[in-house]
């Protein structure tokens, strides 16, 4: 029962191990890129913090958050149609037109592989 008790413990303490190396390897930070590619500024939460992020902008952002972000995806004024994600680490966004409304206040965010210019 000893050994297979010390067993457990052991191999426990080797997957808390795995798990602190991969948060220091990542330097427990969330790293990404977010455009905007509309004629809007659009506020935004990330990680719970508000921002707002002017047309052209590209920001880069380092957070030691989960990098969860909510927008307000129907811009009209009275309306509120709020998306939430959940942004990939290293990942690269944009916030654009959604041209599968005809609403040209319909806004979403899109990941890239490379941001447009």
């Amino acid at each position: 029962m000893t050994t297979l008790t010390n067993s457990l413990n052991e191999q426990q303490l080797f997957q808390e191990l795995d798990n602190d190396v991969a948060e220091n390897y990542n330097g427990g930070f969330e790293r990404f890129t977010i455009a905007n590619k509309t004629c809007f500024t659009i506020p935004y939460f990330l990680d719970g913090k508000r921002y707002n992020q002017r047309p052209r902008e590209i920001k880069r952002w380092i957070t030691r958050g989960e990098g969860i972000i909510i927008f307000d995806s129907d811009l009209r004024p009275g309306v509120i149609s709020h998306k939430i994600y959940n942004l990939a680490n290293r990942g690269r966004y944009a916030f654009q037109d959604n041209r599968l409304t005809p609403n040209p206040y319909d806004i979403t965010l899109v990941q890239y592989r490379f941001l447009p210019r």
